[in-house]
């Protein structure tokens, strides 16, 4: 599942890291292959719960709302993992959302399933933990190939979900059933974190408070460290924020049709989330080491350009199969975005401070998540999903223009 890692590691410093590496990877594997067994369905879920008009509105109220308590609350886990370790939160994420998909797996009213989703928001983050898990057990010469290793861990995952979903979606009784199969590798993903990941942290002298405010106003004063916040954001809504938008794009290509080129609408929604996954998976080992190779600065803003260059097909697409090669085609050139990023926040953080500062990081990428299909389910109904598409292109446009103008002038003049 990922390449051999090196031996020659700091084995003082950081004894534990191929160990964390390994089970982590495993863990993310397993917690993204359960998240994308169900979310890319949610508008089939819709469907089957009694909405039939306004979809775009209903899965942009769950996506967005599951993601925006998701953004709230990642800044106050950060506090939480700089006080307590990153693997704490690794667990709650993991354990808590196994709780949240079996209940969900319970439920057939759809006000019920709309707050009940929301709620389950407050347990996301298992990736960002487990990557900020990493990033700071990890010595500095090795964290490109250890965090390309683990993203592509959650490559393989979110490409393996959407094709458990799509072989199971017309098997089970509902499409909601699926919701036990993403409680039982959130399970196993939770208790593999416990049994083997390891963690060498010290606990802070100071009694705990939560100064999420201030820690904000601390971690903005780093130059450009804004606009790495922004590139996070970019990324989400461009890459993992689309999955939930798929569904909806693909019924609309479809135009009433229940059958496309001998292929249900489920299992063309299955392949074309798979498509960006797969390309992703196979192309992240390559920036990883132009990662370790390479000024990382660089290296995100190579892969902004690409990206950008890639969503400008979306709004053009006249089928699923054309959908699926644009995903693949965007999943190769920015899949770097990601690990570019958290590097160089890492790389910036505020002494003591590297847990909060990943926190919002990702809590700004978790916003992404949420943002994308929010604005589907505004634009979609008015202007359709084409207009969406359009827009997040131009997005990508403003972040590569804001990176090469404000990000990478800043850091030329600081050293970090």
């Amino acid at each position: 599942m990922s390449p051999a890692i090196p031996a020659d590691a700091d084995v003082e410093q950081f004894p534990d890291w191929r160990r964390n590496v390994r089970a982590l990877s495993v863990g993310v594997f397993c917690n993204t292959l359960g998240f994308t067994a169900c979310f890319p369905y949610l508008a089939l879920i819709v469907k089957e719960l009694g909405v039939r008009g306004s979809l775009e509105t209903w899965v942009g109220a769950l996506a967005g709302g599951f993601f925006a308590i998701s953004f709230l609350l990642q800044p106050v886990w950060g506090t939480f993992a700089d006080h307590f370790g990153r693997k704490s939160m690794v667990l709650r994420a993991g354990l808590g959302m196994a709780i949240g998909f079996g209940l969900l797996g319970l439920i057939s009213s759809m006000p019920w399933f709309l707050l009940l989703f929301v709620l389950v928001g407050s347990c996301n983050g298992y990736v960002p933990a487990a990557v900020a898990l990493v990033a700071t057990n990890t010595p500095r010469r090795h964290m490109g190939r250890a965090l390309s290793i683990v993203q592509s861990a959650q490559l393989l995952g979110t490409t393996c979900g959407p094709a458990v979903g799509a072989f199971l979606a017309g098997r089970l009784p509902a499409y909601r059933d699926l919701f036990w199969i993403s409680c039982a590798m959130s399970g196993v993903a939770g208790l593999v974190a416990l049994l083997f990941a390891r963690e060498r942290a010290e606990r802070p002298s100071v009694p705990f408070r939560l100064t999420v405010l201030q820690d904000t106003r601390i971690i903005l004063r780093v130059p450009a460290m804004w606009v790495l916040f922004l590139m996070s954001f970019l990324f989400s809504t461009a890459m993992f924020g689309s999955t939930a938008v798929v569904a909806l794009y693909v019924l609309e290509i479809a135009h009433g049709a229940a059958v496309i080129g001998g292929y249900a609408l489920e299992t063309w929604v299955g392949v074309a989330t798979m498509a960006l996954t797969i390309a992703s998976a196979a192309a992240a080992p390559l920036w990883g080491r132009w990662l370790d190779r390479f000024e990382p600065g660089r290296v995100l803003a190579l892969s902004l350009l690409l990206g950008m260059l890639a969503s400008w097909l979306f709004p053009f697409v006249q089928s699923p199969l054309q959908l699926t090669l644009a995903r693949l085609v965007l999943g190769v050139c920015a899949v770097g975005i990601q690990p570019a990023t958290v590097t160089l926040i890492k790389m910036w953080s505020p002494p003591g401070m590297d847990a909060r500062t990943l926190a919002l990081g990702t809590a700004l990428a978790m916003l992404g998540n949420g943002v994308a299909p929010f604005m589907a389910g505004l634009i979609g109904p008015l202007l359709g999903l084409r207009a969406h598409f359009g827009f997040v292109a131009l997005l990508l446009l403003v972040g590569l223009l804001v990176w090469l103008t404000r990000g990478m002038r800043r850091m030329g003049r600081v050293a970090p």
